[in-house]
């Protein structure tokens, strides 16, 4: 959301605050009951499913770090809800922002 807010003139407050309970969101989910470390620790995932992670066995996804998955996801939010948001952005303000900017 940070660089679409610096290089995107039009960049919704929609998509931007979509974008950022996407990402916290998938990130808090993914340590919980997926990343195996954290999930492991917390053990919600093991009092409501009885095993530390719901990873598959024998697949990489117990160690795929949620900060991976989130920014992934975050970023195709921040796309998507952009795309088809019909909001626009204040003129004067945005000329104020990006001033000396090409």
């Amino acid at each position: 959301m940070y660089i679409g807010a610096l290089y995107c003139k039009k960049l919704t407050k929609a998509a931007a605050v979509s974008s950022m309970l996407a990402g916290f969101t998938s990130a808090a989910l993914w340590m919980m009951f997926v990343h195996s470390k954290e999930s492991s620790v917390l053990k919600i995932c093991n009092a409501l499913f009885g095993k530390a992670t719901l990873a598959p066995a024998g697949t990489m996804w117990a160690v795929v770090d949620p900060i991976c998955i989130s920014l992934t996801l975050s970023t195709v939010v921040i796309i998507v809800v952009q795309l088809l948001s019909k909001e626009k952005a204040e003129g004067e303000h945005v000329e104020k922002c990006y001033k000396g900017i090409k």
